[in-house]
């Protein structure tokens, strides 16, 4: 037996990852008998019984425990799949008595690998137990086990996450741990005494409880990591709700586990596959839809466990997707949500790729146009024609391609009733001015190149080689849409250098592409006048950032150096380097950078970081610019500013507002390097869920880039020049440079500062005005809305992010990146902090937690 109170603290590494293409339902672990009367939303209570055992004896705990305890038999990942049972399969039984709660756990592993670090035991092999007061408490504990069954790692260990708002101290927590190592993996027996929770316990009391089991397998191992789970709903070391209903009881319920998981399959199947503990062997199993019974079976033994697997059909075509109810015994057991399965037809038709006969051609005749998989498009949307119209550089219409260089392609598919349009860029070349063969036969190959051949084979092979990348080449040609749009820049720029010089290639072809859609949507009649912005202030100039003492900014002397020191020590123990800015009333207090960029050269002020979604703030200054000037309105149907978006059926009209609120429906993080993304956005507008799948915001970029899309059609201006334009230059931003509208952008801690400070301005900064205060409270986050996923607090604006979370006043904003990087105003304490770097690193949710803190506490002369 050991007694451990160890401090810990990791970032959960589990994160959901949305899949367009395949579903595998959520798993719920729920009670074998229904109780009359109950809710049908309500969480399920499970009753633990009453065992008399306050020394954990894991060698004599099967023997002991019996048959007692209420059995856990089945411990699925998130998406309720499993590994086989022979190579890792978990049981548990829950009992309590006056001295804790009992655990016993029972895990059959193949492989048992072990992290030496005790801050890093969760990312092996090991248990996790998470019990508090009540589901939904904000206090509660967390208990890792490593089991020391790794020959490496020999003795059992049990840390405490410190991180956690845990009902006392954690100095004071303790845990009793047993372990039994066993053939084929090991037995665990816990006591978690009531003392963790300053509960004194009574039959009828319920507390909440939740259980992970974690494989780790080393690469090339079968099966890899895999993370077994009873849980209500993931994430329980972020979410409080996260945690099981356990009451205290006299009997046991009965024993459960089960996992139910679906996926499409070939654009014609629903397969879905069903595993019980061993004991439901033999039990009938039906699945029903609405008043429907689509199919049953039984449970049969396999593997130590019972299974059943089946095949339905897939909606069709235009056929509401419903809830498919797995039934046990005529219980309900799990609900299927499967996602809509047109809105996954249109998704993946938006991948197919229409191809030409040759992206770059000669001749003086147009290349033919089709789907790379026709008959899967056939699949998806049904029968369909094409028809593709020709455009030359100017935008006019071209019967054929008579002159060499660019050409545009707007191919018009229709089906179904509708006209989907997707946009291609072309390449014409003279006939004989360009062959790869001829390009590349002089090519020189070094003495020892990448193949380990040596340099003399190589080079008695040059004809070869040569031909071979020949070939690459007149491939890419063809069917490479970034050499037709590389050729095609290379050539407009040849025609008009002296307009194009100054623009990168990349943003050649992106230019040409708004100057088209403008005159192609009509929008160049709608915005004919060239964009102002900013505009020369009136009156005295706004406050700007500047060199300063501690003392004129309020922040103490002593408490700069404090966070000077912390950082350090992050960067060091953490190994990445990162950018910080930190200033109050216009002065700045620290702007340094610190540590090491992956070249091995150090950090400063003026290294540039890429910003992840902080960018977000960026671009949502750039679009309230055109609020300001009445160009845009929050408010208005998006479709009022995007042509392809208009006349088309839907059950809510997707505003601006919705674009940054992350209610516009889009599920991902696409779009800005789409030269059509209005027209994906049309095709995929009567499916997607505008609003929020039951008011629930899905944090999203694509929305953002077709906000960029918005501005790019108004000023007629490619997004990064708008806002080197409009913004950066203006500000003086030298170190940022903007790619994307959602995380495609790279800056530095005072670079993300200054705009802070220019929205904590109210819009103003220097010389120049922006936007007015009253358009920058606009973005502010909506009381009550906004939310993203069960986190309740927190809530989003326009581009911005409520911050009192992070111990900030109430009306703090930014918005941080999924990379570390944030930026941050506090208008009540007049304050800007803001940070670039590369990755998050080790630890980072407990050293930025700390950052905050020691900066807080710099302040002397306010709040």
């Amino acid at each position: 037996m050991v007694l451990l109170t160890f401090p810990f603290w990791s970032d959960d590494p589990m994160r959901a990852v949305v899949c367009l293409l395949v579903l595998t339902g959520l798993v719920l672990s729920l009670a074998a008998r229904v109780r009359a009367g109950d809710a049908p939303n309500e969480a399920p209570v499970f009753e633990i019984p009453r065992l008399e055992r306050t020394a954990p004896d894991a060698a004599k705990a099967l023997e002991a425990w019996k048959d007692q305890g209420f059995r856990i038999d089945l411990f699925p990942d998130k998406d309720g799949r499993l590994k086989s049972a022979e190579d890792f399969d978990v049981k548990a039984r829950l009992a309590w008595n006056d001295a804790g709660i009992l655990f016993l756990v029972q895990v059959r592993d193949d492989m048992v690998v072990e992290d030496p670090d005790p801050e890093m035991i969760w990312s092996k092999d090991s248990v996790e137990l998470f019990v508090s007061p009540k589901v939904g408490a904000s206090e509660y504990t967390q208990l890792f086990i490593s089991p020391g069954c790794d020959p490496k790692q020999p003795e059992v260990r049990a840390v405490f996450n410190t991180r956690l708002k845990a009902p006392k101290p954690h100095a004071e927590l303790k845990a009793l741990v047993s372990r039994q190592a066993v053939v084929g993996g090991y037995v665990l027996e816990v006591l978690l005494p009531w003392a963790n929770l300053n509960l004194t316990p009574k039959e009828g009391d319920e507390i909440g409880v939740q259980i992970f089991a974690n494989d780790f397998d080393p690469k090339g191992a079968r099966g890899g990591s895999f993370n077994g789970i009873w849980f209500p709903i993931p994430d329980a070391s972020r979410n409080p709700q996260s945690l099981h209903r356990v009451k205290l009881s006299k009997l046991a319920s009965a024993p459960v586990g089960f996992g139910a998981s679906a996926q499409y399959e070939h654009w014609k199947d629903i397969a879905i596959s069903v595993v019980a503990g061993d004991a439901q062997a033999g039990q009938d199993v039906s699945f029903v839809a609405g008043d429907k019974e689509l199919a049953k079976g039984k449970l049969e033994a396999r593997d130590g466990r019972a299974a059943l697997s089946v095949r339905l059909p897939m909606p069709a075509a235009g056929v509401p997707t419903l809830p498919i109810e797995v039934r046990i015994q005529e219980h309900v057991a799990k609900r299927l949500e499967l996602p809509d399965a047109d809105f996954l037809r249109m998704n993946a038709f938006m991948q197919e790729k229409v191809l030409f006969d040759a992206l770059c051609f000669a001749g003086r005749g147009f290349p033919r146009a089709e789907f790379e998989h026709p008959d899967l498009v056939e699949k998806l949307i049904g029968p369909y024609s094409l028809k593709a119209t020709f455009y030359d550089a100017q935008g006019n219409v071209a019967a054929s391609p008579d002159k060499p260089g660019r050409y545009a392609a707007v191919v018009e598919i229709t089906h179904g009733g509708r006209v989907s349009k997707r946009f291609r860029t072309l390449c014409r070349v003279e006939p004989g001015t360009f062959n790869p063969r001829g390009a590349l036969k002089d090519a020189v190959w070094p003495n020892s190149g990448p193949t380990g051949i040596s340099g003399e084979s190589e080079k008695a092979a040059a004809a070869e080689l040569s031909a071979l990348a020949a070939k690459s080449m007149q491939d890419a040609l063809t069917k490479d849409p970034a050499a037709a749009e590389l050729f095609a820049s290379l050539w407009d720029r040849t025609q008009n250098s002296k307009e194009l010089d100054a623009l990168p290639l990349k943003h050649i072809e992106r230019q040409f592409w708004v100057t088209f859609k403008r005159k192609f949507y009509g929008t160049d009649k709608l915005f004919p006048n060239a964009f102002v912005c900013p505009k020369p202030i009136e009156g005295d100039p706004a406050p700007v950032l500047r060199a300063g003492t501690p003392a004129e900014a309020g922040i103490s002397e002593d408490g700069v150096a404090k966070i000077d020191k912390l950082v350090q020590e992050w960067t060091e123990k953490s190994g990445e380097g990162m950018t910080l800015c930190i200033a109050r009333h216009g002065v700045i207090v620290l702007n340094k950078g610190y540590g090491k960029q992956r070249n091995g050269e150090p950090v400063t002020a003026a290294t540039s970081f890429p910003t992840a979604s902080s960018n977000k703030f960026i671009s949502a200054l750039i679009l309230m610019q055109a609020v300001d000037q009445g160009l845009v309105k929050l408010d208005e149907p998006v479709e009022t500013y995007v042509p392809a978006m208009r006349g088309i059926e839907v059950k809510r009209k997707m505003l601006v507002r919705d674009l940054y609120l992350h209610t516009c429906g889009f599920p991902d993080h696409w779009g800005d390097y789409y030269n059509d993304l209005e027209e994906l956005a049309a095709d995929f507008y009567p499916k997607l869920p505008v609003g929020g799948p039951n008011g629930v915001a899905v944090y999203q970029g694509t929305g953002i880039a077709l906000a960029g899309k918005i501005m790019e059609s108004l000023t007629g201006e490619v997004y990064p020049v708008l806002g080197r334009k409009h913004l950066l230059d203006p500000l003086e931003c030298a170190h940022t440079e903007m790619e994307t509208t959602g995380a495609g952008s790279v800056s530095t801690g005072e670079d993300l500062a200054k705009l802070a400070q220019m929205a904590l301005n109210g819009g103003a900064y220097g010389k120049w005005r922006f936007v007015s205060k009253e358009t920058i409270a606009l973005m502010s986050m909506p009381p009550g809305g906004g939310r993203i996923s069960a986190d309740k607090s927190i809530r989003y604006g326009i581009g911005v992010k409520q911050y009192d979370n992070d111990g900030w006043s109430a009306a703090a904003f930014g918005h941080g990146g999924g990379n570390g990087a944030w930026v941050m105003a506090d208008p009540e304490r007049d304050m800007v902090t803001a940070s670039t770097r590369l990755t998050n690193g080790k630890d980072y949710e407990d050293w930025r937690a700390k950052l905050m803190d020691a900066t807080r506490a710099a302040i002397i002369d306010g709040k």
